[in-house]
C-alpha cells in the first residue's frame, strides 16, 4: 500500500469516529471474506506499511497485492491508461469501448457490475454494527478509556487548569424548579355567566361585587325594546292558548255524546296543541332573555314592560360585574359572573421544551410576590394535549388549596413546579460529559490530583443536567470546569501532545 493509501485510510477512519458511527469496517478480498480473522487484519496493516510508493502507482486505494491500479480500478497488468502499449492488443481481440477509450471489459460506465478478483470490499461486521444516535451515541464495548487515569503534577496545577468538581445527584436532590408565568382564575366548573339572548342595556346594579347571592337574588335591572315585543307576543299566544284549551274541553264532551265527528274532534285538538307549542316557544325565549318563571307568570298582571330584573340563578357570590351602565350590549354578552369565590385555579403557560416535566397530580406552588415568601399550594389536574399556535406554550391548570387570601382571581405570579423524574435516575451537569471519540465519558475524582474517565449512558434531562443510567454513583465528584482539558489529555495520542503538566497513567 502506498503512502497516499495509508493517509486516505486514516482520514476515513477519523471521519467515521467523528460522527459517532460505531461500525467495525474490515477491508478484505472476496476470496478471504469467510476466513477473515483479527490476525489476518493485523497482517494486512503490516504489509501495507511495507508497501512502496511505486507499487500500484500509489493512487490512493487499498489493494490486495501488486497487480492492481487503484487510480483506474483495474488490474495493473491490464491498465491501458498506465500502459498505452496494451491498447493494440485489446483492440485486436475486439475488447474495446470506443466511446470511452478503454477496454470494454474495463468500462464501468457501460458495464456497472464489473468486478475483479483483486478488488477490495468493505465489509461491516454485523454483530458490531450500531445504528448511529445523533444526540447520544452509544459507547464502545471496550477501549483504552477503560484503563486510563489522568494524573496532575500537583494540586497547584489542578487549580491553574480551572478544574472544578460537582457531585452526582439523584433526581430528588437536583433542585430543578420550573418557574412558569401564571395567573389566578376562577374555577370554571363552579362559575356561571349571566347573559341575555337579546340586545339589552343594564340600567341599574342591584348587588355589589363580592356579595353573597341566592338563586332568586336580583343582580341588575335590564332594559330592551325587544323584551316588550316578546312579552306582547307572549300575552297574545297565552290568550289564544286559553281559548283553545276551553274549546278542547268542549270538544271532549261533544265527542263523547256523538255530536261531532272524529275528524272535527281531531282538528280541534290539533289546533290546541299547535297553540300550546307556540306558547312554550315564546316562554323559552323569555327564559333565555333572563326572566324567571315567576317573572313570566307576572306579565299577565303587570302588563308589558321593556324592563326586567336579572337574577343570579345559582347560590354563591357575585364574582364580577362586567357590563357598563347605559351601554347597549349585543345579544349573548356576559353581564356578570356568579360562583364560588373560594374555588380558584392557577393557570400557567409552560414552554414547549419543559412540558414533559409536568404531570397530572404534581404539587405546585404559586408565588405572587418578588421574593416568593407568600406562597399558596395546589395540585396539577390538567395539562393541555396541544400547543398554543400563537405563543408556542402548553397550558397547565392546577387547583388551588387553602389559599387563605394569598391568591385572588386575576392576580399574576409564578407557578413553581418541581421537574418530574424517576426516583432512580442520576443527574450530572451537562458540562461534565465529553465525547472522546467512541464513548461519552465523565472524569471522576480518583484520589489526590487523579481523575479517572467513566463511560456513562446519557439520556435527556433538564436544562442543566443529563440523566445517566450507568457509569457513576450518586455522590461521586465529577469534573465540570476543565473537563474538556482532561478529554484533550485523554486523546493526546491522536491529537498531539498534552499540556498543563498532565501525566497520564495507562
Amino acid at each position: 500500500m502506498s503512502t497516499k493509501s495509508i493517509v486516505l485510510y486514516l482520514i476515513i477512519a477519523v471521519l467515521g469516529v467523528s460522527v459517532g458511527v460505531l461500525t467495525t469496517l474490515t477491508l478484505m478480498p472476496d476470496s478471504a471474506v469467510e476466513a477473515h480473522s483479527a490476525d489476518d487484519e493485523q497482517g494486512a496493516v503490516a504489509a501495507a506499511a511495507e508497501h512502496s510508493a511505486d507499487d500500484g502507482h500509489g493512487h490512493g486505494i487499498v489493494t490486495t497485492g501488486d497487480d492492481w491500479c487503484a487510480e483506474h480500478r483495474v488490474p495493473e497488468s491490464q491498465c491501458t491508461l498506465c500502459h498505452p502499449e496494451l491498447i493494440a492488443k485489446f483492440k485486436e481481440s475486439g475488447d474495446w469501448c470506443g466511446g470511452h477509450g478503454i477496454p470494454e471489459s474495463h468500462c464501468r460506465l457501460c458495464n456497472p457490475g464489473i468486478t475483479f478478483p483483486q478488488e477490495m470490499k468493505i465489509v461491516a461486521t454485523p454483530e458490531l454494527y450500531v445504528r448511529p444516535d445523533v444526540f447520544f451515541p452509544a459507547n464502545a464495548g471496550r477501549c483504552e478509556t477503560d484503563r486510563a487515569i489522568i494524573q496532575f503534577a500537583s494540586a497547584e496545577t489542578v487549580m491553574r487548569a480551572g478544574v472544578t468538581l460537582e457531585p452526582v445527584l439523584s433526581s430528588g436532590e437536583s433542585g430543578e424548579i420550573l418557574e412558569i408565568p401564571a395567573e389566578v382564575v376562577f374555577d370554571e366548573t363552579k362559575t356561571q355567566a349571566l347573559t341575555v339572548s337579546i340586545p339589552a342595556t343594564v340600567t341599574r346594579w342591584l348587588r355589589e361585587a363580592g356579595t353573597s347571592v341566592t338563586t332568586q337574588s336580583p343582580i341588575c335591572e335590564v332594559d330592551s325594546p325587544e323584551m316588550a315585543a316578546m312579552q306582547a307576543e307572549y300575552l297574545a299566544v297565552l290568550t289564544e292558548a286559553n281559548v283553545d284549551r276551553l274549546g278542547s274541553e268542549r270538544a271532549d264532551s261533544l265527542y263523547r255524546a256523538n255530536l261531532i265527528s272524529r275528524s272535527e274532534f281531531d282538528e280541534i285538538k290539533g289546533e290546541a296543541a299547535m297553540t300550546q307549542a307556540r306558547l312554550d316557544g315564546i316562554t323559552g325565549q323569555l327564559r333565555a332573555a333572563g326572566m324567571t318563571d315567576g317573572q313570566i307568570e307576572q306579565i299577565s298582571s303587570r302588563g308589558v314592560s321593556s324592563r326586567w330584573q336579572l337574577s343570579a340563578g345559582v347560590n354563591g357570590s357575585l364574582l364580577e360585574r362586567r357590563a357598563t351602565l347605559g351601554v347597549m350590549l349585543e345579544a349573548g354578552s356576559t353581564i356578570a359572573t356568579v360562583g364560588d369565590a373560594d374555588a380558584l385555579w392557577i393557570q400557567g403557560h409552560v414552554r414547549e421544551r419543559d412540558a414533559n416535566g409536568i404531570a397530572v397530580g404534581q404539587t405546585i406552588e404559586f408565588a405572587s410576590d418578588g421574593r416568593a415568601l407568600d406562597r399558596a399550594r395546589g395540585e396539577v389536574f390538567w395539562v393541555a394535549q396541544y400547543i398554543d399556535p400563537q405563543t408556542r406554550t402548553v397550558m397547565v391548570r392546577a387547583r388551588l388549596e387553602n389559599a387563605k387570601g394569598l391568591a385572588r382571581a386575576n392576580r399574576f405570579g409564578r407557578m413553581l413546579v418541581s421537574n418530574a423524574s424517576e426516583s432512580s435516575a442520576l443527574l450530572i451537569p451537562k458540562d461534565a460529559v465529553q465525547w472522546e471519540g467512541c464513548c461519552n465519558v465523565v472524569f471522576v475524582a480518583a484520589g489526590e490530583n487523579k481523575f479517572q474517565p467513566h463511560k456513562v449512558a446519557v439520556e435527556r434531562g433538564d436544562r442543566s443536567h443529563y440523566r445517566v443510567s450507568s457509569g457513576v454513583q450518586a455522590g461521586e465528584m465529577v469534573v465540570v470546569g476543565g473537563s474538556y482539558l482532561l478529554k484533550t489529555e485523554l486523546m493526546k495520542g491522536s491529537m498531539g501532545t498534552g499540556c498543563c503538566g498532565l501525566e497520564p497513567e495507562l
